[in-house]
């Protein structure tokens, strides 16, 4: 809305008051000074989840109060909604859900369901078919009807996308990789001992022997074991990734 002048008067000019004494006319009030002042009202009051009431003239002050108290609450984390933070606690903040890959409703989260469908964020959205064959770090557009899914963080480490740099290549946003094992080499010990079968009195083997059974030459060595556990891992600490839903 921008401001009104007077009818017939330069832009910006302000309103003067008549002044019946010496015949001094009021400003002549244009229509849209008084319905537009009114519709602004009026929407901000439905955008505070109120419903506009004739009666009641508490209305602007109990939306402006509501809208305040939705923003607080939305970034309670410190975190828009739709972005990802850690929480250090077996449930989620309130007014924020865990990112478990889970299928949502985009009617009962239309505030998150607008949000990483708002290119100001440039979420990366997949199919849920990408996302369930590995795109799991992404939003996923669910059924491409009525829901649409979370990104599955539990159990996870996050990674920094390569985006080129050549170290990790070949990567999606949001992409799962599974655990890998780097090449490496094993030192191997020995106490330089080898036996050998004997055949005969006198020979330090039976050739003939040795021919007709492997098991007539043996070499006592050694091998460097087995051990680790399920995985590969660093040292870590475990905190549940949440996202704010309104």
């Amino acid at each position: 809305m921008r401001y009104q002048q007077p009818l017939g008067a330069d832009t910006d000019a302000p309103y003067i008051d008549g002044n019946p004494q010496n015949g001094t006319p009021g400003s002549p009030v244009p229509a849209a000074a008084i319905e537009h002042t009114q519709r602004e009202i009026v929407n901000l009051i439905i955008a505070g989840e109120l419903v506009p009431d004739q009666g009641d003239l508490s209305q602007l002050s109990l939306a402006v109060q509501a809208m305040i108290d939705k923003s607080l609450s939305s970034v309670s984390s410190g975190v828009p909604i739709g972005v990802p933070f850690f929480h250090i606690g077996i449930q989620p903040p309130q007014n924020a859900i865990e990112l478990g890959g889970f299928e949502l409703s985009r009617t009962n989260y239309p505030e998150l369901w607008g949000r990483i469908n708002d290119p100001s964020f440039n979420f990366d959205i997949t199919t849920d078919s990408e996302w369930l064959a590995g795109r799991w770090g992404c939003y996923s557009s669910g059924d491409g009807i009525t829901t649409f899914r979370v990104p599955e963080t539990r159990g996870e480490f996050i990674r920094g996308w390569d985006n080129g740099r050549g170290v990790d290549v070949g990567r999606l946003i949001g992409e799962f990789q599974d655990h890998l094992l780097g090449a490496h080499d094993h030192a191997r010990t020995s106490d330089g001992s080898l036996t050998v079968s004997r055949h005969g009195s006198d020979a330090l083997f039976d050739a003939r022997s040795l021919i007709a059974s492997a098991n007539d030459l043996t070499f006592n060595t050694q091998r460097t074991g087995m051990t680790g556990g399920n995985e590969n891992r660093p040292r870590n600490i475990s905190w549940m990734v949440c996202v704010n839903y309104q």
